[in-house]
């Protein structure tokens, strides 16, 4: 018994290291126990084949426990590494379970939210998210959407809002299948959502800019193989080459076909000469625009190359057709500074002179010493100083020049009346460098042309207006009523008994009739009525706003006044036909005159030596 005991717990080793004799005493131990004792030694196996069984599963779960807590320690760190905070929810329950991170993303530790639920969330969300936020989520519920996901806004402790990325998965359902437990995770991502306004912003004030900033602004791409396009170019590009910015999206050929024919090879070679160079490239050529005409334009653009072996430009076209004419105009104008015969100025950005040439000291009496540091409104008179210069001054801002007639003032308080160009020049970088003045006395053109137009529209015989005059006054007098609502009168004049004087006396006499009537005429009326003479004893009368009718009655008494002629003493009358206009009736000269006309008929009709209204 004692061996079969010893031989079952392994205590017979030291007799089987001993001989071989000792193994063969171990058998007969083990022979023995199993005949004596059959039953313990089932039992003893059995029992320790439990034991070991036992101990396997210990080993297993303590190995699926290591993993588990393992994965479970990755998982944290995965968490804590992308800053992301978890919660769990029951949709069913409201039941919800919030890790720290989640808390510390709105400022809170976890201890200062509890009791936590769903409504923890949905008093820290931005209200205009929440709509959305359901619609997304019921998605999900319903199969329609793999997974929940959405940006949204949380109430941070400070008071601020806070942008989260917010995306979760259905984990669990009910056994009649509706959402049950829901995992996900929260992710600061306040500054991207920051990062990516500001960026935003930055694009829409860019596309604003390229929209208002005059001439187009653009990015060229040469390709390797020779051919290029513009990725980008501004509304400009329209007002520069006449053609849409999607035009050139692919092919930059419709903008290259309009520059012209005598600039294109050079403007060719110097963008291959910067693209060599990598050199920024200035270009001033000419542009054959389709509605424009021909335009002078100024490009400035820096190149870089890219991985591709293409070479991008980035750069801005201008129009500078107006100052490359200004530019012209001073050019000249410099090269005759001295011997000209018209005066010259040369002032600065303010406006005060610097120089003067003499041609300019001639004309005005001015010495160069005298006029230095003061400004173009010391040459003007008084009396429309501010107005004259008011009107300079916001043409040179608009245009950078200006061209006109004015009167200067000169040194000896005298005026005359001059013709004066004032043109900005600009450096090379196009800042505005000075202002030169040409002036020139147009004393004897002014009177030439008064006497050519008193010649043109006055009547030999009497010196009233004539046709011609009476035609403009006409029109005039229509448009300013059209404009402004003023009404005026058209007195279409006949004498009556005329031809007897010419007939009976000569026409020397009828002639000093037809004098002496216009002049009465002339100094009845106001300074801005009108007398004219349309021919043989026809006169047309336009007066500016009548008061009532005693001016008809005027005239009518200033013609029956006895006109003595070297002969004796003769007696006229007049018969008038009156059409008044105002803003409603006033249509054209033509019509207007067809009706006074027809109203002088009426008054012969009546009698004469009377007027009469046109009543239609």
């Amino acid at each position: 018994m004692r061996f079969a005991f010893l031989a079952l717990f392994g205590q017979a080793a030291p007799s089987v290291a001993a001989a071989d004799g000792v193994v063969l005493t171990a058998d007969i131990a083990w022979g023995e126990a199993w005949e004596r004792f059959p039953v313990v030694v089932v039992a003893l196996g059995l029992a320790l084949g439990l034991l070991l069984a036992a101990l396997l599963a210990l080993l297993v779960v303590l190995r699926q426990r290591r993993r588990a807590l393992a994965s479970s320690r990755r998982l944290a760190r995965y968490l804590r590494g992308s800053r992301s905070g978890a919660w769990e929810w029951n949709v069913q329950t409201g039941e919800t379970r919030y890790d720290r991170r989640w808390a510390e993303i709105v400022g809170y530790r976890l201890e200062e939210l509890e009791p936590v639920s769903i409504d923890t969330w949905k008093k820290l969300a931005h209200p205009d998210d929440l709509v959305e936020c359901k619609k997304r989520l019921q998605r999900h519920f319903f199969g329609r959407a793999p997974h929940y996901e959405m940006e949204v806004r949380l109430r941070h402790k400070d008071g601020h809002w806070v942008w989260v990325h917010d995306s979760g998965q259905v984990m669990t359902r009910t056994p009649d299948g509706k959402p049950e437990w829901m995992f996900g995770t929260h992710l600061d991502v306040t500054t991207r959502r920051v990062a990516q306004e500001e960026r935003d912003g930055w694009l829409q004030r860019f596309d604003e800019l390229s929209s208002n900033v005059p001439g187009v602004i653009y990015q060229f791409r040469l390709r390797p193989d020779g051919s290029a396009h513009f990725p980008f170019a501004s509304q400009g590009l329209q007002e520069i080459f006449g053609c849409r910015p999607e035009e050139v999206f692919q092919d930059s050929s419709p903008a290259f076909e309009r520059i012209h024919p005598g600039d294109l090879d050079e403007v060719s070679r110097s963008i291959e000469r910067s693209a060599q160079s990598l050199e920024t490239w200035r270009m001033v050529y000419r542009v054959e625009h389709p509605e424009l005409g021909l335009r002078w334009v100024e490009g400035t653009a820096t190149p870089s190359s890219q991985p591709d072996g293409s070479i991008i430009w980035h750069g801005h076209i201008r129009d500078i057709t107006e100052l490359h004419r200004a530019l012209e105009r001073v050019r000249t104008a410099a090269s005759v500074f001295e011997s000209s015969h018209e005066g010259i100025i040369i002032s600065d950005v303010d406006g005060q002179f610097r120089d003067v040439n003499r041609a300019f000291e001639r004309l005005t009496g001015y010495s160069q010493d005298d006029i230095r540091g003061e400004t173009a409104d010391k040459l003007l008179p008084e009396k429309d100083r501010r107005r004259k210069a008011a009107e300079i001054r916001s043409a040179l801002r608009a245009e950078d020049a200006w061209h006109g007639e004015v009167f200067i003032k000169g040194n000896s308080g005298e005026t005359f009346p001059a013709e004066v160009s004032i043109s900005a020049v600009r450096d090379d970088d196009g800042r505005l460098s000075h202002y030169v003045t040409v002036m020139a006395d147009i004393t004897l053109r002014k009177a030439q042309e008064h006497r050519l137009g008193k010649a043109a529209n006055h009547d030999p015989l009497t010196g009233v207006g004539n046709r011609r005059m009476a035609d403009e006054r006409l029109q005039h007098a229509i448009a300013q009523a059209q404009r402004s609502g003023v009404t005026f009168a058209v007195c279409m004049m006949d004498l009556d008994d005329f031809k007897p004087v010419n007939d009976h006396y000569g026409h020397d006499s009828g002639d000093h009739v037809l004098k002496t009537v216009a002049q009465r005429l002339q100094d009845l009326v106001r300074a801005d009525d009108s007398v004219c003479r349309l021919g043989g004893d026809e006169f047309l009368i336009i007066l500016r706003e009548p008061q009532g009718e005693s001016v008809f009655e005027r005239i009518l008494e200033s013609v029956r006044i006895p006109i003595r002629i070297e002969a004796g003493i003769v007696r006229v009358s007049s018969s008038l036909g009156i059409t008044l206009c105002d803003a409603d009736c006033a249509t054209d000269a033509e019509g207007v005159l067809r009706r006074a006309d027809r109203a002088v008929y009426a008054a012969k009709s009546a009698g004469r030596d009377r007027f009469v209204f046109d009543t239609d």
